[in-house]
């Protein structure tokens, strides 16, 4: 799952807008079994360049991850999610 799981993680935070660490999950896994790596997913695209920050969603010990400075043109972004 790894591959697939980090490009659809990929894909999701390609939008530059802000996603829980269960959206994120649930991108590395698939709709009936997210995966708990998700995460992990994370720091790999990071390990690849991609900038991702992390903020804490006031009043919960949550985070909310981002991806900043998406790619442009959206090359590594294309691609359905099949969510």
């Amino acid at each position: 799952m790894g591959d697939a799981g980090r490009d659809r993680v990929r894909l999701l935070m390609c939008d530059g807008e802000w996603h829980g660490g269960q959206e994120v999950c649930g991108a590395a896994g698939t709709p009936e079994r997210p995966a708990p790596e998700g995460l992990r997913r994370l720091r790999e695209l990071r390990d690849e360049g991609f900038n991702i920050v992390k903020r804490r969603v006031p009043g919960t010990s949550d985070f909310e991850y981002r991806m900043t400075d998406p790619p442009r043109p959206r090359d590594n972004c294309q691609g359905d999610l099949g969510l």
